[in-house]
């Protein structure tokens, strides 16, 4: 499902940076973030009704802006606050914004 859901994304010209779990990471500018949200949206309820005949699957959405990143809550902090220490470096901490 989700491997349909990247080509169908792909064909509307959204800049898809790599799947995760069962997401889709994309990119785009200010101006163009919730068009390509949607448009990431319209690509994953379509291919979970190939998948899924009448049961389209609902999505959630978190967009990060500039100049947070996305990093795994559990796993990737811990980690990059430990390679930021070694350099010596300030922790990261989130403050990502959701749409």
């Amino acid at each position: 499902m989700l491997r349909l859901a990247l080509m169908q994304a792909e064909l509307e010209g959204i800049k898809v940076i790599a799947p995760v779990h069962d997401a889709i990471v994309i990119e785009a500018s200010v101006k163009e973030i919730e068009e390509r949200v949607q448009g990431t949206q319209r690509a994953m309820r379509w291919a979970s009704e190939q998948v899924l005949p009448a049961f389209p699957l609902e999505t959630d959405v978190k967009v990060i802006r500039w100049p947070n990143r996305y990093m795994d809550e559990d796993r990737g902090t811990q980690f990059w606050n430990h390679v930021m220490k070694l350099m010596g470096k300030p922790p990261y901490i989130s403050s990502s914004n959701e749409l």
